[in-house]
């Protein structure tokens, strides 16, 4: 409200007649009418999941064009709502009632979350967070005493997704935390692999099952290998699939132990916690498709639907490189949740080319046209060096039993598996 507020204040704001309303996405006026104020677009994929794309009308920025001519300090409506909190805590420095809710919010630790990121998307912990904040930051009577009848233990989505009850999830223990993991898609698979129920009130454990002990977020199928091989009755080590920004985010966030990145040598992103790094293998990141080998200049010249990643992810940024290189700035078509995710669709018929790995176009029988060399780390909180479930891991890093399954995968260049990374 506050930041709305703001906006209907400003000086074309006032000449034009807007009220804050004008600047919500969730009424009409000052919003997108063609997305309804979501920013995206639903494509139906009939037997597959179904994909979502940006509004073409307004590139997802979730107004019309009207209202994004309305700025304050060079910002759109639009520009803010996508600030972090500590971007925002920064902007809003000189507005009292803005800042004092927003260093609240820092010092909660949900410092990473967007203004204008949907309420249900939060998960339990972040909400019950948001919920606190909003209190603390009102102004209090001398002598205030809070009496919390909450649980102690944060459980928390790993991509901040609110699950409906009675959904099937995975979870696992990281430090006070219980994170949970949405189950595979299709649910005659998912009871084998849960250990809990999503309910109205948290979550519910299964009979007989527990929180995993070590959790690994990345976009290589390989850290699914890696897990297996290193869990046993002692200790279970699980894997959930995040592009290289989601997975970094997440280890920042504290929602996970290790991660698995990729990007081109010497262009990772510095990690904002303290981790230890392996080298796990080389690939190439590129255009794969069921047809002729495809070329970014012919896809730009026909405008061709590519199936793509979130903004996040090191391969669709390898894409975007390569677009501006030949003059284009942007190509149709849905978003994918990962490497083989993306490599399936493919081979369905579903796009005249995607974003992918090497090794995801070799399985799924695509032609591949290279666009950078990435190399890929394992990075892992140095926090969690102690436990049982680390030491299992690193063991298997190192064992014959990987090397030996690893060289079977088509793509990799495995030269590197297993070498630690020295930082300064």
């Amino acid at each position: 409200d506050h930041i709305r507020d703001l906006f209907s204040k400003l000086p074309l704001a006032k000449q034009r007649g807007y009220d804050k309303g004008r600047f919500s996405f969730n009424a009409a006026g000052g919003r997108c009418e063609r997305c309804q104020g979501n920013g995206r677009l639903k494509i139906e994929m009939h037997f597959l999941p179904d994909a979502w794309v940006p509004c073409p009308a307004c590139g997802g920025k979730r107004f019309n064009r009207e209202t994004l001519e309305v700025t304050w300090k060079g910002r759109s409506i639009a520009d803010v709502l996508e600030l972090s909190v500590s971007d925002a805590a920064v902007l809003f420095r000189a507005i009292p009632k803005l800042r004092a809710i927003l260093v609240v919010l820092e010092d909660l630790g949900l410092g990473y979350l967007k203004l204008g990121q949907a309420a249900n998307t939060l998960s339990g912990g972040e909400a019950q967070r948001l919920k606190l904040a909003v209190e603390l930051a009102k102004p209090q009577a001398p002598h205030t005493l809070y009496l919390f009848d909450e649980p102690t233990t944060n459980i928390d989505g790993f991509l901040d997704t609110a699950l409906p009850p009675g959904t099937p999830v995975s979870t696992a223990r990281v430090g006070d935390r219980l994170v949970t993991l949405p189950g595979p898609r299709h649910p005659i698979e998912s009871w084998a692999s849960v250990d809990s129920v999503a309910t109205v009130d948290g979550i519910a454990q299964l009979p007989g099952r527990r929180p995993a002990d070590l959790l690994i977020a990345g976009c290589d199928p390989l850290i699914g290998v890696l897990a297996e091989l290193a869990s046993s009755s002692q200790h279970q080590i699980i894997t959930t699939h995040a592009s290289t920004g989601q997975a970094i985010a997440a280890l920042a966030a504290g929602r996970v132990h290790a991660i698995v990145v990729h990007a081109r040598a010497g262009e990772l992103p510095k990690p904002t916690v303290e981790v230890l790094r392996w080298r796990l293998a080389n690939w190439q990141v590129g255009l794969a498709a069921a047809g002729s080998a495809p070329s970014v200049q012919r896809l730009v010249d026909q405008q061709a639907v590519v199936v793509q990643r979130d903004s996040g992810a090191s391969s669709q940024q390898a894409l975007d490189r390569a677009l501006e290189a030949v003059g284009g700035t942007h190509l149709p078509g849905p978003v994918g949740s990962g490497h083989l995710d993306i490599a399936q669709l493919l081979s369905h018929g579903v796009g005249a080319a995607g974003v992918v790995m090497e090794p995801a176009a070799l399985v799924f029988d695509l032609n591949f046209t290279a666009l950078e060399e990435h190399r890929v780390e394992l990075w892992l909180a140095a926090e969690w060096l102690g436990l049982p479930a680390v030491t299992a891991l690193l063991n298997t890093l190192n064992s014959q039993a990987l090397l030996a399954q690893t060289q079977l995968l088509p793509g990799y260049d495995i030269e590197p598996l297993g070498q630690t990374i020295t930082t300064n």
